[in-house]
């Protein structure tokens, strides 16, 4: 998006989260929460939130989902949600409500509908690391935010990079804070919320969206003493670690890529490729992983090195049909891609011919 472009729709967003009760979905990680929480400050009201099924193929009955829980909202805001323009078109036609999107995902499909309000800085990638989370983006948007919840989105993206991000420094500071002694710290609290995550807890996740809003609330302190989110994360750990010694010691390397295939009963596709893309810091690592409660197989592809740009695979991803969307920015050169059931072996040998094309 253009600065005029960005200024104007900044202008119409502010009207309407001003004048309009709220419902606001967001994504399912800890920055979808902080954005959630973020922008809540700001809205007149909110009346609700909704996380998506993980899934960014909104089907019909992912809408009426939508519908029934924002029934008494005045405007719809999606938050860290990286949905096509065509979907957007869709919801907005469906809802009849403003719809207001903020983001910082690559996404070059823009919406038409002149009531869908798209905000997205980081539409063509990041590579500087001006935009690392979708909350910094609503907190530079409105001017109203609580930098320790900012600070969560950052790091829940970002992970172990996020020391050298320079808009994570400054919420650090804001919250007197140490960006290196301190970030452990931050590591636990965001670890607290992506157990919910993992675990596909949604009903937790947009509990925890309203109680980081309140201004008097300490974020970390919550996140931490909350026994609920303590009881999944020590599952989501045992799980997780009996994951990675497997993907460690069965791992291959095919066509210059190495691959992992993994099923379990949490979601740690993002976690075990982050995880892998760290110990093969010279390689690019795809991640496929079955997730058994949803019938569903995540592909995550990722690469701690700045080329090639793993986001060009969307071409070919989205032209086969794959819902998938990615990231490109210091420490998120990144590609997902969701499948129904298993994934065969005629996907991963389009994905590796993909991979083989952009070098």
């Amino acid at each position: 998006m253009s600065t005029s472009d960005l200024r104007q729709t900044a202008g119409r967003i502010l009207r309407v989260v001003g004048s309009k009760q709220l419902c606001i979905i967001h994504h399912w990680d800890a920055d979808g929460v902080a954005s959630a929480a973020t922008l809540s400050l700001v809205a007149e009201s909110v009346v609700g939130y909704y996380v998506p099924p993980y899934t960014y193929r909104v089907d019909g009955n992912v809408i009426d989902e939508i519908e029934k829980r924002c029934s008494r909202s005045g405007a719809v805001a999606i938050v860290d949600y990286n949905l096509p323009g065509g979907t957007l078109d869709l919801l907005w036609a469906k809802l009849q409500k403003p719809l207001i999107v903020i983001d910082h995902h690559y996404q070059t499909e823009l919406p038409k509908k002149p009531f869908v309000l798209w905000f997205n800085p980081a539409s063509n990638g990041d590579p500087r690391g001006f935009w690392p989370s979708a909350s910094h983006v609503i907190a530079s948007l409105t001017g109203m935010y609580k930098p320790l919840v900012v600070v969560l989105g950052i790091v829940g993206d970002l992970r172990e990079k996020v020391r050298a991000n320079r808009v994570y420094q400054k919420y650090m500071v804001e919250a007197k804070l140490d960006h290196l002694k301190d970030y452990d710290l931050i590591a636990e609290c965001v670890t607290q919320i992506m157990a919910a995550d993992i675990m596909g807890r949604r009903d937790v996740l947009e509990h925890l969206s309203s109680r980081l809003a309140d201004y008097d609330t300490d974020p970390c302190r919550l996140l931490l003493q909350d026994g609920l989110l303590s009881i999944l994360r020590v599952r989501v750990e045992d799980e997780y670690e009996s994951l990675i010694k497997k993907a460690l010691d069965n791992g291959s390397y095919v066509a210059g890529v190495r691959v992992y295939r993994l099923e379990g009963d949490g979601r740690h596709v993002s976690s075990l490729a982050r995880r892998l893309a760290g110990v093969y810091n010279e390689d690019i690592v795809l991640v496929s992983y079955y997730w058994k409660p949803l019938n569903r197989t995540y592909i995550y592809i990722r690469t701690e090195k700045d080329k090639p740009r793993l986001i060009d695979l969307l071409r070919y991803t989205r032209s086969a049909g794959f819902t998938s969307g990615g990231k490109y920015q210091p420490g998120n050169n990144v590609v997902g891609i969701e499948i129904d059931g298993v994934a065969g072996e005629d996907v991963f040998e389009s994905i590796l011919s993909w991979i083989h094309k952009i070098r």
